[in-house]
C-alpha cells in the first residue's frame, strides 16, 4: 500500500513539474474579436509578443484550424525583449459565428501558445 501511494505521489509530481512555463509574453490580447464579417471579406488580426528566454527564440510553426485563416510570422531568430508580431488574415465563407484557434510553436517550449479569432460571418 505504501509503495502504491509513493508511486502515485512520484507520478503526480512528475506530471506537475513537467508542465512548460511560457517563455512568451503577449502584449496584445490573445483573443481578437473581429465582429461582423461579410462572407468573402478579409479581416486582419495582429498578435504582438516578446520573450524572456536567455537566447534567441525561433517560431517553429504556426498552425490554424481552418483554411480560412492564414498566418504570417517572422522566421528569423527573435532576440530577447524585442517585440515581434504574428499577423493572421481571416476570410470567412461559412455564415454564422466562428472561433478559430491558432497554435504557435516556439523552439524550447513543448506546449503551443494558443491564440483565437472570434466573430460572425454575415
Amino acid at each position: 500500500m505504501r509503495l502504491l501511494l509513493f508511486s502515485c505521489l512520484v507520478l503526480i509530481h512528475g506530471i506537475a513539474s513537467g508542465q512548460d512555463s511560457s517563455l512568451v509574453t503577449w502584449h496584445s490580447p490573445t483573443t481578437v474579436r473581429l465582429g461582423n464579417v461579410q462572407a468573402g471579406e478579409r479581416k486582419q488580426a495582429v498578435f504582438e509578443f516578446s520573450h524572456s528566454a536567455p537566447k534567441p527564440l525561433v517560431i517553429d510553426n504556426v498552425r490554424t484550424t481552418c483554411g480560412c485563416t492564414a498566418p504570417e510570422w517572422p522566421e528569423e531568430p527573435l532576440a530577447p525583449g524585442i517585440r515581434r508580431r504574428i499577423r493572421v488574415v481571416f476570410e470567412g465563407t461559412t455564415r454564422g459565428p466562428f472561433r478559430r484557434m491558432i497554435k504557435v510553436y516556439f523552439s524550447g517550449q513543448r506546449q503551443a501558445e494558443k491564440l483565437y479569432l472570434e466573430g460572425f460571418v454575415e
